[in-house]
């Protein structure tokens, strides 16, 4: 959790971040809040999905995207472990 705080904390720093549609901040607080529970999540399609014109901002954002995704995915198998 720790590497995906501190990837949106390099993405804040990026002087695009303050023009990032306002759904992808919203997907980004959800994920830096750790509340993405499921690889559908609908934060994780619009992160999937949001790509800007600086290839430094894309590289963090897929980081960010394949961290978060990892994330929820082990939170799904957990989930499907205590359901057994």
């Amino acid at each position: 959790m720790k590497e995906i705080r501190n990837l949106i904390k390099e993405l804040q720093e990026k002087p695009e971040y303050k023009d990032f549609p306002d759904e992808v901040h919203e997907a980004l607080n959800t994920i830096y809040e750790d509340e993405v529970y499921s690889t559908d999540s609908d934060s994780l399609t619009i992160l999937g999905n949001f790509e800007t014109e600086n290839g430094e901002v894309n590289r963090i954002l897929e980081e960010l995207y394949d961290q978060a995704y990892h994330r929820a995915e082990t939170k799904e198998t957990l989930r499907g472990a205590d359901d057994e």
